[in-house]
């Protein structure tokens, strides 16, 4: 992932930007030739030269374990130190009004006039000074009202059994993100960040995720306060944005990862226009990402200060910042724009970052959303990377316990980075590199991508289960040895063939095989419910096999036998679960130690503690005198009363 990079030039008393930033250094000079009538509304960036001695920022416990299973390296980061203080106070020394420090921008941005500017490009801390991108437009089309009320009130997600998306279906079946709710997926305890406008949080479209503590932190980067609602259409952008990616309300809206926790940030002001700022989302990503946001929905782009040459991913401010995000692990999904055919033609930034995951739009038949941003970048790379619905997406409205629908790539991005989430909750162990790649091999368009729908319209459940087919049982993940259990088998759109109804052969592949031949599946289903028998103990090959298509994919499965020791997750992050399989009521001791052979913990489980079949028993890492562990490998030793096993895993801190 390639993080921003500029050159510098001394020019006279200041150090700006050069190249594509030489147009800022004239605008700059026709404020100062103005005599700071426009500049004291204008803010700019001041670079400094060096880090120095910055406080270090407070990350959180979520953070790190984020950076390390993304796989980025170091979990501790130089983008975690302030600017030195001293050089922000002397530019409050002279009279500028600070407004934001961004550290991963090693950045200030100031309200102040031309002479002041001109004052503070003498520094020698200043490395460039340069205008914040400020976007005025409209962000969304308001396609029509609706004033739907509601028939019956909203269940819990824990006591569905399927769910009524309401007239939010097809938003979400576009992109299969139904087929992995139908699995149990809703984005539990993943966190995802919304920067936006405003957000009405008494909607009951919200009312599950404030109720069950899933909301985890608000914050006002406007005004500087934790209050994220606002007067009428201050709150609309937003709300809307939030409901299509985490409402709950069957019967009227489901959101795409409805059980995710979130955190908020207002950063854009709304009159009779939205007014976006660069800077207050800077600072958002980076509060976000410190408080272990895992994904950023981000329906807001700016290009008001650069021209289409600045969209190489390297160049705008924004586009840096959200490629430092990636770069710790951060999943960051942003509006491509709704710029085609306008004077602008082309996607915005930060959509141009080479780690950000930029969404266009679709109609709900497939086609091109008419204004969706083209791409490509001006390095030639391709943009959008993929397309979700933009067209009449349903949403909860602002100040009323109703709904409407809206257009354009904000409607859309929810939908894909709710989608993400689902997938990051599916595959915990997958780094950004992997999930961009499988994202973009089993979109619509894998084969043939262009500068319209990027690589098309994202298929979740077919990137979630990219390896073949997958199968999720009762009992999952303790399949007994001589169980007849229940399995649920998610089929591949492609299997889905049109023409009528077709069956599904399920096999197990060891000596003793039991062949089960389905009920009629009818096509186009997304899972069918299958029972099946595991005679033997160990690793189980199944084969699954569709009639129509006469395509067989095959899957592993491990039966518990008599004793079967496991350890999940693994590796375990934080906490760990044992998972061993009795075949009867037994005294159980469990050891766990280092790879130098010392003893760190020890777990006795009484006779009547346990009972045939499987048990689950957690341990929270620490050790017996109540310390956390390192991270490392580890083996664990389950002694009973008629045998024993070790096993190895991982511990991730």
């Amino acid at each position: 992932m390639v993080i921003g990079k500029s050159q510098v030039v001394k020019m006279g008393l200041f150090s700006i930007l050069t190249r594509k930033s030489l147009k800022f250094l004239i605008i700059f000079f026709i404020v100062i030739m103005t005599q700071g009538i426009y500049a004291a509304n204008i803010k700019y960036w001041i670079y400094f030269n060096a880090r120095g001695d910055g406080q270090l920022a407070e990350i959180s416990q979520k953070a790190l374990e984020r950076r390390q299973l993304r796989g980025v390296g170091e979990i501790e980061s130089g983008y975690d130190i302030y600017p030195d203080k001293r050089s922000v106070d002397s530019l409050k020394s002279i009279g500028l009004t600070v407004h934001h420090v961004s550290r991963w921008l090693n950045a200030a941005s100031v309200f102040g006039d031309s002479s002041l500017l001109l004052q503070a490009s003498g520094f020698n801390f200043v490395k460039a000074i340069k205008p914040v991108s400020v976007f005025k437009k409209d962000r969304f089309e308001i396609i029509y009202d609706s004033q739907q009320k509601l028939a019956e009130p909203a269940l819990p997600p824990s006591e569905l059994t399927d769910i009524d998306y309401g007239p939010s279906y097809t938003q979400l079946h576009l992109c299969q993100i139904d087929s992995l709710h139908k699995l149990g997926y809703s984005g539990k305890d993943i966190l995802i960040g919304i920067m936006d406008t405003g957000f009405d949080t008494d909607h009951q479209v919200f009312q599950e995720i404030v109720n069950s503590g899933r909301l985890i932190a608000t914050r006002d980067f406007i005004n500087g306060d934790d209050y994220v609602g606002g007067d009428g259409v201050q709150q609309l952008h937003g709300s809307a944005v939030f409901s299509v990616l985490g409402g709950f309300r069957e019967y009227s809206l489901i959101g795409a990862a409805y059980g995710a926790e979130f955190i908020l940030a207002k950063t854009e002001i709304i009159d009779d226009e939205i007014e976006a700022e660069e800077d207050n989302w800077i600072v958002a990503a980076e509060w976000m990402e410190a408080s272990g946001a895992d994904v950023f929905s981000s329906s807001l782009g700016y290009y008001d200060w650069y021209d289409t040459t600045d969209l190489d991913g390297n160049t705008t401010a924004i586009t840096v910042a959200a490629d430092i995000a990636a770069s710790l692990g951060v999943i960051v999904v942003n509006a491509a724009g709704n710029e085609r055919n306008l004077l602008w033609n082309a996607i915005i930034a930060p959509a141009d970052g080479d780690s950000v995951i930029a969404v266009g739009g679709v109609n709900s038949n497939g086609s091109l959303w008419p204004r969706s941003s083209p791409g490509p970048t001006a390095d030639g790379r391709i943009k959008p990377d993929v397309a979700a619905m933009a067209s009449g997406v349903y949403a909860a409205n602002y100040s009323t316990n109703d709904y409407r629908t809206l257009g354009g790539t904000s409607m859309a991005t929810p939908v894909a980075a709710g989608g993400l989430a689902l997938i990051l909750e599916a595959h915990p162990e997958w780094n950004l590199d992997y999930i961009f790649d499988k994202l973009k091999m089993t979109a619509s368009m894998a084969d043939n991508p262009d500068n319209d729908f990027g690589w098309g319209i994202p298929g979740f459940f077919d990137m979630f289960a990219v390896d073949g087919f997958f199968v999720v049982t009762e009992t999952n993940p303790a399949i007994n040895w001589g169980d007849t259990i229940d399995i649920f088998v998610a089929l591949f759109d492609s299997l889905s063939s049109p023409g009528g109804n077709h069956y599904i052969q399920v096999t197990v592949d060891n000596n003793s095989t039991a062949q089960l031949i389905g009920d009629p599946v009818p096509a186009g289903t997304d899972t069918s419910r299958q029972k099946i028998y595991f005679p033997l103990p160990g690793t189980q090959i199944i084969r699954i096999r569709d009639n129509i298509s006469r395509q067989t994919r095959a899957l592993e499965l491990y039966v518990y036998g008599s004793i079967d020791l496991a350890v999940a997750p693994n590796p375990a992050v934080n906490s760990v679960v044992f998972l061993f399989n009795l075949i009867r009521t037994s005294y159980v001791n469990i050891s766990v130690f280092n790879v130098a052979g010392d003893k760190v913990k020890t777990i006795s489980i009484q006779e009547n503690a346990t009972y045939e079949g499987v048990n689950r028993k957690p341990w929270d890492g620490l050790n017996d005198s109540g310390n956390k562990i390192a991270s490392g490998i580890y083996l664990a030793h389950l002694k009973t009363d008629f045998g024993s096993q070790i096993i190895k895993f991982a511990f991730v801190r």
